[in-house]
């Protein structure tokens, strides 16, 4: 189990009729998102591809119990982690209260821009990236590399990257 990144451009894209996790027949599809964003302070803007990617019905299921846990866990721990940073400053705990907000901050940031696209990799072993350029290219990590095989079977335009970086960095 090896994984691999590709690159190609939107135009170009087809998935394998398999699951992208498990090897099986697809029967069903799940409905993965690369986006490109501008992020300022209290603004954001967002372009999003959103692609059918076929999958099993276990892998589909898993994947939407999967997205609701990591949601629920994420605002539990937020609003969990706000109380008791309150509870801290009224017993005039200053500095742990301090520490604790910047880890309630980071953990809201993590929820609202990451964790989506980790849980999607963990899950389906897939991850897709909008890179700048004109033509939109996509780097699309693949973690089977059977799944890797497939779909390069598939999409004869793409190229193996090069520099292919860990799922978790991009």
């Amino acid at each position: 189990m090896s994984s691999g990144s590709v690159v190609t451009n939107r135009a170009a894209i087809q998935f394998p009729s398999s699951c992208p996790q498990c090897g099986r027949d697809a029967t069903t599809t799940y409905d993965v998102a690369a986006h490109r964003d501008i992020e300022l302070f209290v603004l954001s803007y967002y372009r999003f591809i959103v692609f059918p990617v076929p999958v099993c019905r276990a892998c589909k299921r898993g994947r939407v119990v999967a997205e609701i846990a990591s949601v629920t866990v994420g605002v539990a721990s937020i609003l969990g982690g706000g109380f008791v940073v309150f509870s801290l400053l009224l017993n005039e705990w200053r500095l742990a209260a301090a520490i604790l907000a910047a880890a309630v901050v980071a953990l809201g940031l993590y929820v609202r821009f990451r964790a989506d696209s980790d849980v999607t990799w963990q899950v389906l072993g897939l991850r897709i990236r909008w890179m700048p350029g004109d033509d939109m290219p996509l780097a699309i990590s693949i973690r089977h590399s059977a799944y890797l095989r497939a779909w390069l079977a598939v999409n004869p335009d793409a190229r193996q990257a090069a520099d292919a970086r860990p799922a978790g960095s991009g």
